[in-house]
């Protein structure tokens, strides 16, 4: 992966990974210094708000997403009915940390595409691959405290291979490029370290980036707990005024969340 730029100012921020409450209901898994698994078994499935909807088109439901968990490595699906849509699948698990706002969290993770996306070859097509690591501060702020990455993944737009963070700018938030990465079907790896109120470094493979941390007020339905969360996603391509679009698929494996002082 090779870096073009790195965000050096703390961000403030509400990300577009995350859709109103959609997130807040699901309870946190048992405090744990240590969690790790080979598929994302015991994780949630929702509907993020990366969505949107063709002409003639009902809305995005629970129906067009799909994580299936095949024991070494899952597989995440957007848009599996292959309709005039872009959906947005987010898997995801909570891990309980009380102290977890003066704590260092360390997500890390493995993903591949299992077909590279191009003009050429209409039957595979894909938006975006994000991944998010957050602690929710549900007893002093209330507030979703973190950091998040999308590799683009449509080959119809410049920004093809780009490694976008989520981030504050004179203009507003917006995902800024802070690096790239070539799109094939090898496995990459991921690694995040992060600790509320300080920039974030992650790991893509052997290159690191510092990334700015958003943090996001959340609705009164959030719980009164302070939380970490690993969120594993993908995005379908736009469809534009197509009726039928491919589906999008991408595969995470070998995850691990640490608490660490």
């Amino acid at each position: 992966m090779k870096r073009r730029k790195f965000l050096a100012s703390t961000a403030s921020a509400s990300t577009l990974l995350l859709g109103g409450s959609v997130l807040a209901p699901a309870a946190a898994s048992a405090q744990a210094s240590l969690a790790t698994g080979a598929d994302l078994t015991g994780w949630r499935t929702v509907i993020g708000d990366g969505v949107w909807v063709g002409p003639g088109q009902s809305e995005v439901t629970l129906d067009d997403i799909r994580t299936q968990n095949l024991g070494t490595h899952s597989l995440l699906e957007a848009n599996i009915h292959e309709r005039g849509v872009m959906a947005h699948n987010i898997t995801f698990d909570r891990f309980s940390a009380p102290d977890g706002m003066t704590k260092t969290h360390t997500a890390e993770a493995e993903f591949r595409i299992p077909t590279v996306p191009t003009t050429d070859n209409w039957d595979y097509n894909a938006q975006t691959l994000e991944i998010g690591v957050f602690v929710w501060d549900g007893e002093t702020t209330r507030s979703d405290y973190g950091v998040a990455i999308q590799w683009v993944l449509n080959p119809w737009i410049a920004e093809f291979g780009d490694i976008r963070a989520w981030a504050m700018t004179a203009d507003g938030p917006e995902w800024q490029t802070v690096g790239y990465l070539e799109p094939d079907t090898e496995w990459h790896s991921f690694r995040c370290q992060y600790r509320p109120g300080a920039v974030a470094n992650i790991r893509i493979d052997n290159d690191n980036i510092d990334v700015a941390e958003t943090v996001t007020e959340k609705s009164p339905t959030w719980g009164d707990t302070i939380d970490g969360r690993f969120q594993l996603e993908i995005v379908s391509v736009w469809p534009g005024q197509n009726p039928t679009v491919p589906a999008h698929s991408a595969e995470f494996r070998n995850w691990a969340w640490r608490v660490t002082a």
